[in-house]
C-alpha cells in the first residue's frame, strides 16, 4: 500500500487522488492533522496512518523510563530545563487520566483514533507485561466531549 507523507507543521494537505493515504505523525502532542484533515475543502475519502500515537515515548511513559537513574561516569547529567520541555506538555494532559479510569497511553491510542480519518496507527511493540494495558484502551471510557473541550478541540 503506498502512502504520501504528510508534512508534520503542513498547513493544508497536497493535491492528490481523493482516495490518497497519508502518512503522518499524530497524537496528543502533534495535533497538527486535526487541522488540515478537518479542512472541509477536500474529500472526505482521505485518510491517515497515524504514526507516533506515542509522542516518541512521552504518552507511554517509556521514554521516562530512559532519562531516569543517575548518571553513568561520561555521561552528562540530565539536563532538567529539556525534562521540563519534553515533559510539561504531557503534565498539562494528566486531566485525561483523573480518576484512574484511564492511563495516559490508552488515552493517546482513544485520542488518535477517534477521529474519522484515522485509518489505523502504528505502535511500538510494548513490553510484554503492558500489552493488556494498550490493547484493553477499548474497553476504557471513551474521552468526553469535555475533555476533548480541555484539549481544544470540539468533538
Amino acid at each position: 500500500m503506498w502512502s504520501v507523507g504528510l508534512a508534520p507543521r503542513a498547513s493544508e494537505l497536497p493535491e492528490v487522488p481523493p482516495s490518497t493515504l497519508f502518512s503522518g505523525e499524530f497524537s496528543l502532542l502533534e495535533t497538527n492533522p486535526i487541522r488540515v484533515f478537518q479542512d472541509t475543502t477536500h474529500p472526505t475519502g482521505r485518510k491517515l496512518l497515524a504514526r507516533n500515537p506515542f509522542a516518541d515515548g512521552r504518552l507511554d511513559g517509556s521514554r521516562f523510563g530512559a532519562t531516569g537513574g543517575l548518571a553513568t561516569p561520561g555521561q552528562a547529567p540530565v539536563d532538567v530545563r529539556r525534562l521540563h520541555e519534553e515533559f510539561d506538555p504531557v503534565i498539562r494532559l494528566g486531566f485525561l487520566t483523573a480518576g484512574r479510569r484511564r492511563t495516559m497511553a490508552q488515552a493517546a491510542l482513544e485520542f488518535v483514533l477517534s477521529w474519522p480519518w484515522v485509518l489505523t496507527t502504528v505502535l511500538p511493540m510494548p513490553d510484554p507485561e503492558r500489552i493488556d494495558e494498550i490493547l484493553g484502551f477499548a474497553r476504557r471510557p471513551p474521552i468526553s466531549s469535555e475533555e476533548f473541550s480541555q484539549l481544544g478541540f470540539v468533538k
